[in-house]
């Protein structure tokens, strides 16, 4: 190999190994990753803590209104402002309560406690999009990485047949092995050219891995995890369907529009209170003793005006249960889509899967070594050697390539069955 050839190939080599250094540290398995990711996750503490804030006004919403006290004097002669001078002037002290519609508070404090029990389904939704989310960018990664292995592996092959070519062309084996040279080279440039964009792509999936995980992550000492069975019987996906986070959100917001419209109709209820109040006296002028006053009081307020609101609300409350219906078969739709498109997609990577191990790796493994043998023998044009031992990099590389493609499938399809798997 040349002297300018090798010195190209160390300055790459540089620029990567000073790009990928700070983000090679220590070895995590994915699921430590997602689990480290929930853990650290703000929106999980802030539903935890939303959560308890419903809780609270729950019991909040089962207190009493306070009483109402009030101090008065009444009747007071202005002509002289003596206490004593009319009969009817009374230092008054009164109390009023309102007496609570306990069906109403009742009504109250459960629609809080529905609020509240959306969101420990809400963060089962966030630990399983979490997951996902990091599956996918790990697996980009990882396939990238093994991706890097394997060509840097077969690497040196490259470097060793432009050695080759270089001494057959020194030796006068065969003057065409100039142009060989050339063309190896060329064809090695391309490939690190394909090692920087495909540590770019690593360098670029673990950065966005980093907004989940506050620490450097490697991934030289892990494994592709393990391979999940996938289950197509219709009975378990219909099962999984209805237990998903999302479709239970749908169904405990109907059961809170459902106390809300319970409670709505509690507003033409009527409402009492009761009231006492004492009255202090003095006597008069003449000795004459006047007698205190105690005076009972029972108030109730008469749903007038409030029908026609009540009506309305009713009504709204009706047209959202409708709406929520046909949101909830929308989301249904859409999962029956998302479970027939993962199985087919399935199929379809087993058989290419066992396509590419069975007989595409085995023939472009012989094919390269045919024609390598082929060439030293001088029987074989070089770039039939090229395009064989390219064809078979690429080979492996797909492999690995179906491969992560099956795991996003199975990522997925544990998505789709949160409900049960939780």
């Amino acid at each position: 190999m040349t002297t300018h050839f090798k010195h190209t190939r160390f300055i790459f080599s540089a620029i990567i190994f000073n790009c990928a250094l700070a983000l090679n540290a220590n070895a995590q398995s994915l699921e430590s990753l997602i689990d480290q990711a929930i853990f650290n996750d703000p929106w999980l503490k802030s539903s935890n803590w939303t959560e308890q804030a419903f809780l609270q006004q729950a019991e909040a919403k089962t207190q009493w209104m306070d009483p109402t006290v009030q101090v008065s004097l009444a009747n007071l002669a202005i002509n002289s402002f003596d206490f004593k001078q009319e009969a009817m002037t009374q230092f008054k002290v009164s109390a009023k309560q309102m007496l609570p519609n306990t069906q109403k508070l009742n009504l109250e404090k459960q629609v809080q406690i529905d609020l509240a029990q959306i969101q420990p389904i809400l963060r089962i939704q966030r630990e399983a999009k979490l997951a996902l989310s990091i599956k996918q960018l790990w697996l980009n990664a990882y396939q990238t990485h093994l991706s890097i292995e394997l060509i840097e592996k077969n690497y040196q092959w490259f470097e060793q047949i432009i050695d080759l070519n270089q001494t057959r062309y020194q030796t006068g084996f065969n003057m065409s092995d100039s142009q060989n040279i050339l063309e190896a080279q060329v064809a090695l440039l391309k490939i690190d050219d394909r090692l920087l964009s495909l540590k770019s792509k690593k360098l670029e999936h673990l950065t966005k891995l980093s907004q989940y995980i506050f620490e450097p992550i490697s991934l030289t000492d892990v494994k592709w995890p393990n391979f999940v069975h996938i289950n197509i019987e219709q009975n378990f996906i219909i099962e999984a369907i209805n237990s998903h986070p999302l479709l239970q959100v749908i169904i405990k917001r109907a059961e809170l529009l459902s106390t809300k419209s319970l409670l709505v109709n509690t507003t033409d209820d009527l409402n009492w209170n009761v009231g006492v109040a004492y009255s202090y006296r003095a006597d008069s002028d003449n000795g004459i003793k006047r007698s205190d006053l105690l005076s009972i009081s029972v108030g109730v307020n008469i749903p007038y005006f409030s029908k026609n609101k009540t009506q309305f609300l009713v009504q709204s409350n009706q047209s959202k249960q409708h709406s929520l219906d046909f949101e909830r078969q929308t989301l249904v739709n859409q999962l029956k889509a998302q479970f027939n498109t993962l199985i087919a997609k399935n199929e379809i990577n087993e058989k290419r899967i066992k396509l590419n191990d069975t007989q595409l790796i085995t023939k472009s493994l012989e094919y390269s070594d045919v024609a390598l043998n082929a060439y030293t023998t001088n029987s074989n044009d070089f770039s039939k050697v090229l395009k064989a031992k390219i064809e078979q990099l690429n080979t492996e590389l797909t492999s690995l390539e179906l491969i992560k493609n099956k795991q996003f499938i199975i990522a997925d399809y544990q998505f789709l069955t949160t409900g049960i798997s939780l």
